[in-house]
Parts: structure tokens; C-alpha cells; sequence
């Protein structure tokens, strides 16, 4: 292939301009003429999308060319997307085929995933009037991405590759791929370094590809945060090391990312500009001016900082029954009263699809009726929310545990729950109450065994009451053996999990049993009952307060996350409007591997919540 410039090697075995043209916000009359210009100075490399609008004038221009001499098919490589409405596997060649088709091309070079995000099919996200929510679409993209490489077994694209993929999305989906993706195309830039994903990528093999290279100085209104924001091109640093050259700010730019090993596309459809923006192989930026660039990285999302976080979806875990639950969940252990009421409410309002509570909290009610009051409002029906609740240990006789159930469902005011959990394997006498002091605990200790509790669960699941069940407090040798005697395996465990109780062993043996581990007490149980002076605050932690630091996030929303990428569920507890909404706003980020293992490090198996005056029961868990 003819490339003025550098060219990557593929996964696939393609070859691909480092540098190309971007199209998108080019007008379709405008980028006919962009993509001429484009390839009269050099460009090949031409970066389009369904969503652009413009496949035609790419196409149109690309064909003029080819009929004037000045290239061949081969000597292009034409990059075109998956709009994020077309997801679902059954609707991914369908597409392609409309983009061939404008494109009037028989193939493409790079075929991509627009984004992880999906969207309900015939609709688009950039021109709904009423809120996102109400168009996502649950599409797992490992299953898009099967269909990706259907496309690419036909022939109809050379390589495959996602955009807008974080680490944690990538090494799912390596893990789960037959043919790997060639490409990650994200915003990249000196404000928006995403040094922990170029290496991550640089380590498996996927070529980054920066978008918005110049700091997308001419987006939309729609992808603008809102916020006075500086301009890249503006900045000091970028203007003196542009002048020591004797180039523009935007040649500097295009070049670092050269530099860097990364693939870029700036759009323009300015001929001078488009000119100048292949005009950078005749230097290269120095050691020292990329390390001052890369100073300049204050994590600043130019493109889509409001959508994203519009569009925030809680990743889903798949459950060994076949439902899904989000990852992440609103606890509301001591949330009561009204309170607990408008915790609910403000929870449902910021994006929370899962709740979760438990007949010892005494707030079923309170959580139902919130629940009942946003389905009145039309802000979500009954299958959008997932609802967890918990058997109470003095019904764990299973002839009891119907009772409680519907005890549970009653209060709730719902003819089902999503997830019922055995909320400890220790079980008590019917009608006691142990959380009244006594002097000998073991007057109200009863002796049943969890695994006939767990029959009677089984029974509920089998009449549609518990769409899924589990357990709670539970450790691998209690498992095991519950493993080793259901009928239904436990499709979650829900025990006390944060840093210094990293409990590696459980998660591992859950991972490895298909069971979904989900952390209470994530951000250390700072209100909890009976609290020690001498307990060190984990959200005080000088480890967590630098990573907190680094990525311009709260201790808490780092300590969610460190669940999130370690592929836990968690459950924070807030009543707090302002925090329940933090605790959500975590979507915009991940931990980079170093974080992990320092925050893995912090383990010292302290905890917090113990029950430590029962461990005379004879399944005591701890």
C-alpha cells in the first residue's frame, strides 16, 4: 500500500497509515472535497462512520480518485463504524452492508465498534429528546463482537478493532474472542494521556488510535461538558515546544502522537490545514518535549464528558441462572422512615438499577414504595430494577423460609424479588431476637443446616418468587459443601469486602465456581455500629488518598471502582443525595493494574463487621 508516513503492522496482518483524515462534523458537501484534498496531498488513510453520515462523499471522493489514476483500491485504507444502535448481533451485517454500500465498496480495511455502549435499534442516542436511559439497550459487545468477526470470516472487513474501550472492556473481550481487535480508538491527547491504556494495548498487541488529537476544537455543543474548558492549542507548553520547531501547534500535536507509537486522525476540511497536517515527517519531537507533553495530562475528556456521563450503564454480571445484575447496587442497611424512601428515590433518579435490602434492615416497605413511586412516574418499570432482599436467620428451618418470603414480598409490594440471599449460614430460633443483649448468645443458637435451608430456596426459585438465589456471609468451605448438595447453585455470595479485607481466596474460588461475589461494607463501614477508635479508616488510607488524587476522584468512588475491576459487585450505602450520586459517577474511569495491586497490598484482614459474639455457633463463617 502507497502511505506517505509511517504504517503499524495489525493482529491481523494489515498494514495501516499511522496518520489519516477524520471526518466527522465535516459537512457531506464539505468532505467530498476533504477527502480529495486529502489524498492529492498524501493521506491514505481515511477515517469515516455510519454515524457520520458521510460514507457517500467518502465513497464518492475515494471513487474519483481511483477513475483519475491517482490511486488504487489497495493503495486506501478506509476506516468506517458500527453505529452503537446496530449492537445487537442480528443487526451487525446489516449495517456493514448500508456502509458498503455508501462507501460503494466491496470491503473495508478496519471495521470498528463505535463504543461498548448500545442503544435500542432505530434509535439515535445524538437525537432522542427524551432521556438515554430510556433507549439503552442491554447487548453484551462480546456478542457484538462475534458477529464482527463473522464479518471479517466473509471477507467484508480486513481487520476489526472497537473504539472507545477501556482496559478493563478490552481484556474481557480478548479473553473472550476468536479473532482479536486490531484497533482501540479513543480520545487521546496531552490532556487526556491514557498512559495506563496506550500500554496496556502496546502489551496485547492493539494499535491505539487517537481521535480528537488536536482537542476537538470544533465539537458540537452536545460534547462539551458545559464548563469553561482550555483550549489545547492555546496551551504554553504546546505553543513553545511549536515554536522551538519552527511548526504549529497542531503539527506538534499530530506528531507527539507519532511519536508515541500511537495512530492519529485529524479532521479538518480546510485545504491548507489538511496540507499541514501531513506535513510533520520531516522531524520528530524529542525525548525531553514528550515528556514535558506528557505532563500536561489533567485526565480532560473533551468529547462526550456530558454524554458519558449521561450515558453511564452499570456493567452487568451474567449470573449462573441465567439473569443478569448490575455490578453495581444501592445498599440500604439502617436507611429508614422517609428517609430511606427519598434514598431510594434519589438512587433510581441517578442511574441505580439495583437495590439492595433485606428483611433485618426493617425498610422492605420504605424500598418498595419508592420503587412503586418511579414506576407511577414512568422513570422505570419493574424489569429495569433489580431487587435484592435476604432471608432472616431465625427462618433459615426451611420450613420457614416460605414465610419470610412472603413476608419480604409483601412489604415490598412486588410479586417477585430479583435475588434472594440466605443472609448468614448461622441460624437462629424462629421468633427470637438476637439483637437483644444476653449473656449466653447460645440460649437462641438453633441447629439447622444450611444445606436443607437452601432446599427450601431452591423451592422459591421454582415458583418464581426469587429470579435468582445466593447466599451472604458464607466462606469457601460452607460453599463447597453447598455446591456439592444443590440442585441450583448459589448465584452470588455477599460477604464484607474492601482493601484490608481483600479475601483474594473467596474471590478466587467464586470466580472459579461461577458464583458473583458481591462487597458490602466497600468503603470501610465508617457508620457502622459499635465502631472501635482504634479501627484505622480505610478512607483515610494515605494509598487510597494519593490514587484518589491521581485520577481527581474521592476516596470513596476509588474504593467502588477497586470492586468494579476486580469484577466484583458492590453495594455502597449512602442516604446523602450528593454521595449517592458520587458513588455512581465512577464510570468515567478505571484503575490502572499498579493502583490494584497497591490497594490489594493494603490487605490486612481486618474486619470491620464481624458478628464476633456468635463465634461459638457451630457455622460461625469467619
Amino acid at each position: 500500500m502507497a502511505a506517505a508516513g509511517p504504517t503499524a503492522v495489525l493482529s491481523s496482518g494489515k498494514t495501516m497509515p499511522l496518520l489519516g483524515l477524520g471526518t466527522w462534523q465535516s459537512k457531506p458537501e464539505e468532505v467530498f472535497n476533504a477527502v480529495k484534498v486529502a489524498i492529492d496531498a498524501g493521506y491514505r488513510h481515511i477515517d469515516t462512520a455510519w454515524a457520520y453520515r458521510n460514507e457517500k462523499e467518502v465513497g464518492q471522493a475515494i471513487k474519483e480518485k481511483i477513475a483519475e489514476g491517482k490511486i488504487k483500491r489497495e493503495d486506501v485504507f478506509v476506516t468506517t463504524k458500527l453505529f452503537t444502535s446496530f449492537s445487537r448481533p442480528e443487526h451487525v451485517r446489516e449495517c456493514m452492508m448500508q456502509s458498503l454500500s455508501d462507501l460503494g465498496l466491496d470491503y473495508v480495511d478496519l471495521y470498528l465498534i463505535h463504543s461498548p455502549l448500545c442503544f435500542k435499534y432505530g434509535t439515535n442516542p445524538f437525537q432522542h429528546a427524551g432521556k438515554l436511559e430510556e433507549i439503552f439497550d442491554d447487548v453484551d459487545y462480546v456478542e457484538t463482537w462475534k458477529a464482527m468477526e463473522s464479518l471479517a470470516d466473509e471477507g467484508l472487513a480486513k481487520s476489526i478493532g472497537v473504539s472507545n474501550f477501556n482496559s478493563q472492556q478490552l481484556e474481557r473481550l480478548l479473553q473472550n474472542c476468536r479473532i482479536k481487535p486490531a484497533v482501540n480508538q479513543v480520545e487521546l491527547h496531552p490532556y487526556l494521556a491514557q498512559q495506563e491504556l496506550v500500554d496496556f494495548c502496546k502489551r496485547n498487541n492493539i494499535l491505539i488510535t487517537a481521535y480528537s488529537s488536536l482537542g476537538a476544537p470544533g465539537r458540537p455543543k452536545s460534547f462539551q461538558s458545559g464548563e469553561e474548558e482550555p483550549v489545547l492549542m492555546e496551551d504554553p507548553s504546546v505553543l513553545a515546544i511549536a515554536n522551538k520547531y519552527g511548526k504549529s501547534a497542531a503539527q506538534v500535536l499530530l506528531r507527539y502522537h507519532l511519536d508515541r507509537g500511537v495512530s492519529a486522525i485529524a479532521k479538518s476540511v480546510t485545504p491548507s490545514r489538511i496540507q499541514a497536517n501531513i506535513d510533520i515527517m520531516d522531524f520528530s519531537l524529542s525525548k525531553e518535549d514528550l515528556v514535558s507533553l506528557g505532563q500536561l495530562d489533567r485526565k480532560l475528556r473533551y468529547v462526550g464528558a456530558n454524554l458519558i456521563k449521561m450515558a453511564a450503564t452499570v456493567p452487568l454480571a451474567a449470573l449462573s441462572s441465567g439473569h443478569k445484575m448490575p455490578l453495581l447496587g444501592l445498599g440500604t442497611s439502617e436507611s429508614t422512615s422517609e428517609q430511606g424512601i427519598n434514598a431510594v428515590k434519589t438512587a433510581i433518579d441517578a442511574g441505580y438499577r439495583h437495590i439492595d435490602t433485606a428483611w433485618m434492615y426493617k425498610n422492605e416497605k420504605e424500598v418498595g414504595q419508592a420503587i412503586k413511586e418511579k414506576i407511577a412516574e414512568g422513570k422505570i418499570k419493574r424489569e429495569d430494577v433489580f431487587v435484592t432482599t435476604k432471608l432472616f436467620i431465625t427462618f433459615n428451618r426451611p420450613e420457614h423460609v416460605r414465610e419470610a418470603m412472603m413476608q419480604s414480598l409483601g412489604n415490598l409490594g412486588l410479586d417477585y424479588v430479583d435475588l434472594y440471599l440466605i443472609h448468614s449460614p448461622m441460624a437462629f430460633k424462629y421468633g427470637s431476637n438476637v439483637f437483644q443483649p444476653t449473656s449466653n448468645p447460645e440460649d437462641i443458637f438453633d441447629d439447622v443446616d444450611y444445606v436443607d435451608t437452601w432446599k427450601a430456596m431452591e423451592s422459591l426459585a421454582d415458583e418464581g418468587l426469587a429470579k435468582s438465589i445466593g447466599v451472604s456471609n458464607f466462606n469457601i468451605q460452607q460453599l463447597e459443601r453447598l455446591l456439592q448438595n444443590c440442585r441450583i447453585k448459589p448465584a452470588v455470595n455477599q460477604v464484607e469486602l474492601h482493601p484490608y479485607l481483600a479475601e483474594q481466596d473467596l474471590l478466587d474460588f467464586c470466580k472459579g465456581n461461577g458464583v458473583l461475589l458481591t462487597a458490602y461494607s466497600p468503603l470501610g463501614a465508617p457508620a457502622r455500629y459499635g465502631k472501635r477508635e482504634a479501627d484505622p479508616v480505610l478512607m483515610e488510607d494515605p494509598s487510597v488518598v494519593a490514587i484518589a488524587t491521581k485520577y481527581g476522584k474521592s476516596a470513596a468512588q476509588v474504593l467502588i471502582r477497586y470492586h468494579l475491576d476486580r469484577g466484583v459487585s458492590v453495594i455502597p450505602k449512602s442516604v446523602t443525595p450528593s454521595r449517592i450520586q458520587a458513588n455512581f459517577d465512577i464510570m468515567d474511569f478505571s484503575l490502572s493494574q499498579e493502583d490494584l495491586a497497591i490497594l490489594g497490598g493494603l490487605d490486612r484482614n481486618l474486619r470491620y463487621l464481624g458478628g464476633h459474639h456468635f463465634t461459638t455457633h457451630k457455622y460461625f463463617p469467619y
